[in-house]
């Protein structure tokens, strides 16, 4: 459809709205003028839903996760971060004294520590002390292939960590995690800096790193790895009788260094213990829907309410559709937050999702905001979470079921994902809780 057409019906479908909603009515009640010919009502839908478990989630992108939570609903997760790094490059534009210089052949380490900037918290025992161990991995990284948090990469066990610390996160002003590394790994490292070896060669011949928890870790991390912060530095001096220390740093954040995280959850001890938990298996439990996509549990919400409604009623026209969710049960764990966001994807008849479709073709695949309908933008409908009063998503998307009431979409269920999917953040709410609002003029 071009543009023309789609102005044209969007100022039909408003003309319509104004008529129906004149200074002497309300959506919702009854029109007062008894020879107008159209007539304002309102009718709440209760919407049908479940769960669906879809096994992986894409962790190539955003915050790199790290840990390990024990959650009696939804199961004990452990997250293991990989990652390559770069050396910094500083543009020759930019005019600073704080350089990552390279080691000349008579450079002596001194000492070697990694950074990373937090991003990402969940769990409550911040005064318990963590653990990461920094292995090396056995194969390789590749910066064009996609990787999902159900993919594992060997790590190398058979000797000691490159890198070990332990801490707590509750530190007031401490933004950043410091892990030191070993010596024998910074004196490879630095080795490859004299040479002046490509960023190619280094991804090549070091692979890669993996942070590994430890066995009595209580949170969930993400570090920001685009953060200035968060990279190698090799502190060193360039002979015996140099005391001028000079660095040495790499980065995370380069086009070409992939990075990822893989997940996984034993639910043997959880609420969700005696459900079948397979990939694209459809559940339902405790007349509660559970929500937590970093160990795959999303919301599926079945349209066929609002369906027979219109194929009932007829010849109506949608003032307004407002989708709500909640409120969600607020278990006052103050880290254990409920996604900040709501998106609804098109759910095909396997219950899978087109999410290859969802970059490229994104209105045969999502719920859009109602001005994308009209305009160059395809963005997705993002229902914010009311943390403040109401505690649930809702939003409005009138156009959507517009449509769907004149069968341009064959859409029958929805899949509910969050904004950042590869995180831990959850929700759970009663069955009963998930409505659809329809303010509507009948002819």
């Amino acid at each position: 459809m071009n543009l023309s057409a789609k102005s044209t019906i969007f100022f039909l479908f408003f003309l319509l709205l104004y008529i129906s909603c004149d200074e002497s009515s309300e959506v919702g009640l009854e029109l007062e003028d008894q020879d107008n010919s159209l007539e304002a009502k309102y009718i709440d839908i209760p919407l049908t839903a479940s769960n669906i478990f879809l096994d992986s989630v894409r962790t190539d992108y955003g915050s790199l996760i790290f840990g390990q939570y024990d959650n009696p609903v939804f199961g004990k997760t452990k997250a293991i971060g990989y990652s390559q790094f770069s050396p910094e490059i500083i543009s020759p534009d930019v005019v600073t004294t704080d350089l990552s210089i390279q080691p000349a052949d008579s450079s002596i380490l001194d000492s070697i520590k990694l950074f990373l900037s937090y991003s990402y918290i969940h769990g409550e025992e911040f005064d318990q002390e963590q653990e990461v161990s920094v292995r090396l991995i056995e194969d390789t990284l590749f910066s064009s292939a996609i990787y999902l948090s159900s993919k594992t990469i060997p790590l190398v066990t058979n000797k000691a960590p490159v890198g070990f610390t332990r801490f707590t996160v509750d530190k007031p002003g401490d933004t950043l995690l410091t892990i030191p590394l070993t010596m024998n790994y910074g004196n490879i490292l630095l080795d490859l800096a004299r040479q002046g070896v490509s960023d190619r060669e280094i991804r090549e011949s070091t692979k890669g790193i993996a942070f590994e928890p430890g066995v009595n870790n209580k949170l969930i991390l993400g570090f920001d790895l685009s953060n200035e912060f968060s990279r190698i530095v090799l502190y060193y001096h360039n002979s015996v009788d140099d005391t001028v220390s000079n660095q040495y740093r790499l980065r995370f954040d380069s086009p070409l260094s992939k990075h990822y995280s893989n997940y996984s959850t034993d639910r043997s001890a959880s609420t969700l213990s005696s459900v079948e938990i397979k990939n694209l298996n459809e559940f339902s439990i405790n007349d509660k829907i559970y929500w937590q996509s970093g160990s795959g549990i999303y919301p599926m919400i079945d349209l066929s309410g609002f369906t027979n409604f219109i194929d009932t009623a007829k010849n109506v026209i949608l003032n307004k559709v407002e989708l709500s969710m909640g409120p969600v049960d607020n278990s006052g764990k103050k880290y254990i937050n409920p996604p900040n966001t709501a998106i609804y994807y098109f759910a095909k008849e396997d219950n899978n999702i087109n999410s290859s479709g969802i970059e490229t073709t994104p209105m045969s695949n999502v719920i859009l905001k109602d001005n994308a309908y009209y305009g160059q933008d395809e963005d997705p409908a993002y229902y914010a979470y009311d943390s403040l009063i109401s505690h649930t998503y809702k939003g409005t998307s009138t156009i959507f079921f517009q449509d769907l009431a004149m069968k341009k979409y064959d859409v029958k269920k929805v899949v509910v994902f969050p904004s950042k999917p590869s995180t831990f953040n959850q929700a759970i709410i009663d069955k009963a809780k998930f409505r659809l609002k329809v303010f509507y003029s009948k002819l």
